[in-house]
């Protein structure tokens, strides 16, 4: 048997995660789609059932309950598909760790308290910036929570939904998004790429996936995707993860207040 074959076999043995970069990004992908589409499909069949269980269509056919439905399908299936990404990160993170792909922990800045502030400080440029260039920080959440909260009215059930909705963007959404976008995949490419090679790919694919529903949205949210990425870098996970709250939590408090009225 030749060198090359035996080499062939060896790299087809290797751990999932240590064949190459291709085979992460592979991994990152596919993952990506069923975080998308598993909870999506279960809150979907989920109605369905409870329609049909009250004699009702499947789908509604007025034009009024047609939006209603389609702004509790947003008010469900935005949570659950923040969970979906919270639970394939943290899965693929045990994956990682169990293959050998420890956690990257090089990092720019030394002193927690400038991590902390530097993460604070992007946060607040991600917001401002695109609020005073475009009007918007988060176009397509922003234009559901308007909806949802002008629709809400005394309606105790929608208000509770509401709760839910901003649950899901507030705490469910950043943490996802951190764990899957910039947690083992980052550690996983460190093994083969330098960092700014690895911000980039991981920063260019979170953004394609932040604004599929609304590819016009990308440059909304180029700020933002750079602030996480800069901010993974200067501090690690958790200065990424604080970044994205502290930016979410100050995107929704200004779409409230321009609202006028909060509350929940």
């Amino acid at each position: 048997m030749s060198v090359e074959a035996n080499f062939q076999i060896a790299r087809s043995r290797l751990p999932l995660l240590r064949r190459g970069p291709a085979w992460v990004i592979g991994v990152e992908l596919v993952s990506l789609v069923a975080a998308y589409l598993l909870p999506a499909l279960v809150v979907e069949l989920g109605a369905a059932m409870v329609r049909g269980a009250q004699g009702l269509s499947i789908e509604p056919t007025a034009p009024v309950e047609i939006a209603a439905y389609e702004r509790w399908m947003d008010v469900l299936v935005i949570p659950a598909v923040g969970l979906g990404l919270l639970a394939f990160g943290w899965w693929l993170a045990r994956v990682a760790s169990a293959q050998g792909v420890g956690p990257d922990t090089a990092v720019l800045v030394r002193r927690p308290w400038v991590r902390r502030l530097a993460a604070v400080g992007l946060a607040g440029l991600a917001v401002a910036l695109p609020i005073a260039v475009w009007g918007t920080a988060a176009p397509q959440w922003e234009s559901w929570l308007r909806d949802l909260h002008r629709h809400a009215g005394p309606d105790v059930v929608l208000r509770w939904g509401e709760g839910l909705f901003l649950l899901g963007i507030l705490v469910i959404w950043p943490l996802g998004e951190e764990l899957f976008f910039r947690g083992w995949v980052w550690n996983a490419l460190r093994g083969f790429w330098s960092q700014p090679v690895v911000m980039g790919v991981t920063g260019f694919i979170f953004l394609v996936a932040a604004a599929s529903a609304n590819p016009e949205d990308m440059l909304v949210l180029l700020p933002s995707t750079i602030a996480f990425t800069v901010a993974r870098a200067l501090g690690g996970l958790r200065s990424a993860v604080l970044c994205h709250l502290v930016y979410v939590w100050a995107a929704v408090i200004w779409v409230l207040s321009s609202l006028i009225v909060v509350r929940f």
